[in-house]
Order: C-alpha cells, then structure tokens, then sequence
C-alpha cells in the first residue's frame, strides 16, 4: 500500500476578497426577490437563454465614461445598463472580486466604483465583463466547437482604449483585458494557446496616470483576428494592484469614434463608503513577551478601525478596553500586564454605518525573561522590527546598515537594495531576490564561506549548548531555481535546500550537537541564477536540549542537517544539500500532490488530546437514499442537521461494498451551512484550533482529473475561505492527480493546522474524474 502524507500548519487569519459560492443553503438557491433589482446571481450554468442566433450587437463605436452610476451595487444591474438580448440582465457583470452572492459590495473588496462626482471604476483584485449574455464565470474553454456569446461584433479590425486616471500596487499585479474569456486563463478561450485571448497585460506599475492606454487588434497585418461577430470582453486587475479608469471606448480600426471625450487627468479617486457594518474578524494571533501581549488579526476591509479588548477570564463583557483604542492597523501592543497570568483578547471592527461583533477570544501568558538564551519560537512580533523597517503595513523593506540590527532575539541584516522586506500581514520575513552578490550567483558548496553576504535573517545560539533550530520556508512564485540557504557566524554553508516548488512549505531544521563552537545561525535565499524568484521566512524555531519547547513539531524531512561538536561550522561533504518535500520524507515526488497551505504558528487553548477520533466512516450502513440525511448522521452539536452535504452532484454519488464512489461531485462534513469567503468565520461543527489529521483510502481512481480536500471552504474556489489571508490555495490541503495514482490501495493521510474553532471539510472530485472510490474516512486529532 502507498502512503500519501501531506503537512501544513498555517495560523488562523483572513484578509482579501472573495466572492462566495457553493453553499447547500447558498444565495442562488434563494427566491428571486431577494436580490437587488436587476442584479443576476453568478452561476456555473447559462443565466440567459439567447442563442448566438438571437443576439443583439452593440453599436460601435462603444463609450462608458460611468459617469451614471450612483454606486457599485446599482452599476451591475439592468437598470444601469442591460443586454440588448435581453433588456432583464446587466451588461455589466461581476466575475470576480466586487459583490458578495446576494449582490452587495464585498466589504473586503478593493474594486468598486469610485464616490467623485466625476465616476469613475477601481478595479483591484477584481474583474468584470462587457457584454456576456450568458452571465457566467469560468466557464470558457478552447473548444472551437462552442460558439462565443457576446453583444460586440469584433470580426474586423478594432480599437479599445481608456483613460489611466490611478494605478498603484505590487510590480507583479497586472491590467488584463482578454475576449471571449470569463476566466483568470488566457489559453481558455477559443483562440487557443498562448493567452491569444488577453490581448493586453501591462503591469499596474507601467500604467501611466493622466494618459489614454490603447491595444489594437490585429496589432500587425495578418496577425489572427481575436473577436468574433458574438463576442465580450473581460477587464482584469489582479491581485496585488489596482487601477482607477475612466471613458472606455470601443471602436473599429480606421473608423474614428467621434466622440467628445475630457482630457485624461491624473487624479487621486474617492472610495465609496461602506453600505454595511464590517464583518466579525476572526479570532487574533497572540505573541506573549515580558509583561506584554501582541495581538495581531486579519483586515476586514477598507474603511474600518478596530476596538480590542482583554480580560483575565474569558469574558467579554466585563473586559477592559485597550488603551490605544481605535487602532487603524491591524495589530496591538498591551503593555503593563502580569507575568504568569493568562490573559484573553478580542478584536471588533467598526466603520461608518456600525460595528461588527466581538471575535472569538484568543489567549496569551506573558513571561518574564530567563537572564540567559532560552529556547524560543518565533511568529515574529511586528512591533520589534518598527524601528527597522519603512512602515507599518504591507510588505516594506528593512532600511540598509552595515550591521546587523538586534531585534527580538534575532539577527537582521540588509546592506544593499531592498533584498529583504518584512510582510506585516503574514507576519513574514520576505527575501526580495538574491541575497548575496548578484542573480547569477551559485550558492557555494557545504563547507565553504558566501562571499558579500547582503541579507539575512539569523539567531544567536550559545556555543556548546545541544539545540535545533528550525527554519521554515516557502518560495514565492514558481518554476524558479530558488534555494534555502542556512550559514554560521562566518557565513559558511551549513545546508542549501532546494524549494523551488511554491506549493510546498519546507522546513529547515538545523541540529548543533553538544560541545559545537556555532554562536549564530543565518537564513539567506540564492536564485541559483535565475532572473527572478524570492522565499519567506515564515516561522523560525531555536530549541536547546535541555529546555526544548513542547508546542515545536520539527519534523524529519530530508533537509536536516548537523553541525558536529568538533567543528564551528558544516561538514565539508555535501550530504547537507538536499531537497526537501512538503515536510515529511514520507512525501513521494512520484504522487502528484501538492500542499497550497504555508507553516506557521498559531496559538490555541482547546484541550483535544492527541489521536482523539472527530470522525470515522466506514460508509458500512450508507446508501443514496440516506447518506446526505441526519438520521443517517447529524452533525454533533445540531442532530437537527445531516453531518454531510452535497454541493454538487448528489446524484453522482453512490455505495456499494462498504464505500462511496462519486464523479463530478463534492460534499461537505459538519458544514451547518452559509457561504464561504475571505473574511467570513465558517459555520462548522469542528473545533480545529489543534493539528489534526485526514485519513482516507482510495480503492479506484479513473480520469485525468484531481482530488481535492478544503478545510473551512464549500466552493470550488480555493481563495473563497477565511484561510485566503494566508495563501490563495491555503484552504485547500491536498490536490492529487488521478492519473498519478496506479496501484491500489492508496492511503492518503493529511496533517495540518489549517483551522478555526467552526471549521468543517470538503471532498471533492472535479468534473474530469470519472470515478473515485473511498473508504475508512478518519479525522483525528494529531
């Protein structure tokens, strides 16, 4: 039997937007009126019955200045402006990032239409169509067979431009515009392969404020013509940037438009204010230090502050309020509190129209300091590095000295560029690129010293003293060469590891035998040549053998290394340069499967004890008539509700033999219902504020598809979940590809830290897996 491990541990918060979906009690399945007038629901299947026989082009030339619309809501509506097929469905339609299901602006959204009196549209992690008849989401492909559906007639050479009137944000964020996609996928279309369909991408960052930006098409004589007579577009900011623009015209080459158009002026636009209260953030992260608690949490949109409170039971009521109430950011120092005794924290937000509820409470013990090094694990603690970093939020760099600064316990040294920045709201070191002489350095062999080291991140450690230090790492984007890199006081390799996989957070333990002359142990990052590519520090752990701390799970992955007692640095061999898997060297690089969520720390006051049973299925009794019902299970805490629910494809679910068999279908565990998103508490009966483990066996396989689990997500959208402040993929724990697996039977054992206190779980078997069959579903605590 094969065994498929997968770890992750990622502490609880939430941030960026989603639009949810997916749910057994979901918006869709509501009655019409409760939706805004005109607005149109997204759906996995055709909202309109136009064929491309009845469609009703638009005139070209095409122009929208926005200046009409009163406000988000009202822009993607009929009223605003409808289809010309159909005058009941918007024109405009939401395919990412702006509304929630029922049609309201998302409160953590950063698209929207602006509030000047001169409208205008943001767009920021968000995108919309023009024109899509059918008003769906991801559901383009390349089969030539499908005819387009769309109001433009693009069937001969055309123009579209707009005016940049704002842009701003992360160098990696880009201005899309694609054709007959309503997809993220350039190659998912009928034009085929090489994103022929986006037919412009440009950095946030080249976009120039004040100027009209334009693409052509075809942009060259006897390049392929990208339209059709029935075609819409798609506009597309993602994430990490932001564009504000204005007077979108559509016209067609060599017909000029004639339009009266203002002059394109750079200026700064005005956010809307909020229509609803905030949502309740979810519980904080809790640093404990010397008499004090930093309490960190995740954003829950623009527009708000936040009031914390804490007590020394857990009581909100009679809590005291924090005496730097509002906090603007999303973090706060309480000082002045007593050594030894617990203290319970909890966040509400605010903004214009009301408040949100209390959090659930998270709990800290400050400690006094020992007088001499002492075994720690870092979550890294935002107020230490104020004094060494540009700012308070976001991802800033860390200002350049020729020595290192000192700053909670830790070593932080930049001399050059901006090659390390620290991440305040993942609470991360981020490593900007090569981290010693140029991007075409090699990292030198174990053993010997890097020359112009010009950034890391390091820890003393006292010399003699039996320890391990563990560092946990990931790399930022992906198909680079990157490697992890671990050296001593005199920069001489320890261990390079390999992590040049992003899915797959690695860590790093470093083990000093008794007697060893180390004083300092440093990370740095080398792109091993390539032009591109970066790591995050996302957690670091120092454990001394005489006082090891219990709550650290170093596990044995390939990647350890030691530093013998005879020597104050590596061993000259090269039996410390490895590759590391996902964090167990039980991970086969032969099962496509792939870990989306990082390692961090995350605190927590449940008492479940290890190997405790949440659940075990042997699906003995189950059939289709009563599986998804309460009187075959109910979820613990409800007897009211079925502990599982079909969100899809309950029809293609079936038993036999004492297991369950699905394609094309997904069903929730202990989801009392509600649909997920980023910055939504999920609705479970789970309690996964302790590691956990997933345990099933696949029987049978068939199909070119994959095999998901989510944790806290009933879509099929990996960022819809509160985890997506973590990572986009950070709610789902594994993805195996059928094809990957060919002997049978396969264990597949999840570990993870992925959780809340409400939490349930999704399995799911995409549409191009034509059969799974499971048995013996297990979930436990670690």
């Amino acid at each position: 039997m094969k065994k498929i491990t997968v770890l992750s541990a990622v502490c609880l918060s939430a941030g960026l937007v989603a639009c949810g979906g997916g749910d057994p009690k979901s918006a869709s399945s509501k009655p019409d009126n409760l939706f805004p007038d005109g607005y149109v629901p997204p759906s996995s299947a055709s909202s309109s019955s136009s064929s491309v026989s009845n469609i009703v082009n638009q005139t070209i030339p095409y122009h929208e200045n926005f200046d009409a619309a009163n406000n988000t809501r009202s822009f993607f509506s009929a009223n605003y402006k409808s289809l010309n097929t159909d005058t009941s469905l918007p024109f405009y339609f939401a395919t990412g990032g702006f509304l929630d299901e029922l049609g309201n602006p998302s409160p953590t959204a950063t698209s929207w239409i602006t509030a000047d009196a001169n409208r205008k549209l943001r767009i920021g992690n968000g995108r919309l169509s023009l024109g899509q008849t059918k008003l769906e989401v991801n559901t383009t492909t390349a089969d030539e067979t499908v005819p387009t559906w769309g109001e433009f007639d693009l069937s001969k050479p055309y123009k579209v431009s707009f005016c940049v009137v704002e842009a701003g944000g992360a160098s990696s964020s880009n201005f899309e515009l694609y054709v007959d996609n309503n997809s993220t996928g350039g190659n998912n279309s009928i034009y085929g392969a090489g994103n022929a369909s986006r037919i412009l991408q440009m950095a946030v960052t080249n976009l120039v404020p004040g100027t009209r930006q334009e693409v052509v098409v075809p942009k060259a004589a006897g390049e392929k013509q990208i339209g059709r007579a029935t075609s819409f577009f798609q506009i597309r900011v993602s994430s990490g940037g932001w564009a504000v623009i204005d007077d979108v015209v559509v016209e067609y080459a060599g017909e000029p438009h004639g339009f009266t158009l203002p002059a394109c002026v750079a200026e700064n636009s005005i956010a809307p204010q909020p229509e609803t209260p905030p949502t309740t953030p979810a519980a904080p992260t809790i640093i404990a230090g010397d008499a004090e608690l930093v309490a960190s949490w995740a954003s829950v949109g623009t527009g708000v502050t936040y009031e914390v409170a804490y007590n020394t039971v857990n009581d909100v009521a009679s809590a005291t309020a924090f005496s730097g109430n509002p906090v603007d950011g999303t973090s706060a120092q309480l000082s002045g509190l007593i050594n030894g005794q617990e203290y319970f924290v909890w966040v509400k937000a605010k903004n214009v129209i009301g408040s949100s509820e209390y959090s659930p409470s998270a709990s800290g013990t400050p400690v006094a300091p020992t007088g001499i090094d002492a075994s720690k694990e870092w979550g890294f603690n935002s107020f230490e590095y104020s004094a060494l970093v540009s700012g308070t939020s976001g991802t800033v760099a860390v200002t350049i000295s020729e020595t290192a600064y000192d700053a909670d316990g830790l070593k932080i040294f930049l001399n050059n560029g901006t090659a390390l920045r620290y991440r305040f709201d993942s609470n991360s070191w981020n490593y900007n690129g090569n981290s010693f002489r140029s991007s075409d350095s090699r990292v030198p062999a174990v053993g010997e010293v890097v020359a112009e080291l010009r950034a890391y991140v390091g820890t003393p450690v006292v010399a003699s003293r039996a320890a391990t230090i563990t560092f946990t790492v990931k790399q930022t984007g992906s198909g680079q060469a990157g490697k992890a890199v671990i050296v001593d006081q005199d920069n001489r390799v320890v261990s390079v590891t390999d992590i040049a996989d992003s899915t797959i957070t690695v860590d790093i333990p470093v083990a000093l035998a008794e007697g060893h002359s180390t004083t300092e142990l440093r990370a740095f990052y080398s792109r091993e040549g390539t032009s591109s590519g970066g790591m995050d520090l996302i957690k670091l752990v120092k454990s001394y053998a005489d006082s090891p701390i219990s709550s650290s799970s170093s596990s044995s992955s390939e990647a350890s290394s030691s530093v013998p007692a005879s020597s104050s640095s590596a061993p000259s061999s090269e039996a410390a340069r490895s590759s590391a898997p996902a964090s167990s060297s039980e991970a086969s690089s032969s099962v496509a499967s792939s870990v989306d969520g990082g390692v961090t720390s995350s605190s927590s006051s449940s008492a479940a004890s290890s190997g405790a049973a949440l659940l075990s299925e042997d699906f003995a009794t189950a059939d289709t008539t009563n599986f998804f019902t309460n009187a075959y299970k109910a979820i613990p805490t409800d007897s009211s509700l079925p502990l599982y629910v079909a969100t899809a494809g309950s029809t293609r679910v079936s038993f036999a033999n004492g297991e369950l068999s699905m394609n094309n279908a997904r069903f929730t565990i202990g989801d009392k219902g509600g649909a997920t998103a980023a910055g939504v508490q999920p609705n479970g009966s789970y309690d996964l504020t302790n590691a956990y483990r997933v345990k099933f066996t696949i029987t049978a396989i068939a199909g070119t598809g994959n095999v998901q689990v989510y944790v806290d997500n009933n879509t099929t959208s990996a960022g819809s979940s509160i985890h997506s402040a973590i990572g986009s993929t950070a709610s789902r724990l594994t993805q195996i590809a059928a094809s990957s697996i060919t002997t049978f039977p396969h264990e597949v054992v999840i570990e993870s830290a992925v959780g809340t206190a409400t939490s349930f779980f999704q399995i799911r078997a995409d549409s191009a897996v034509t059969n799974l069959t499971i048995d013996n579903l297990t979930i436990e605590y670690q």
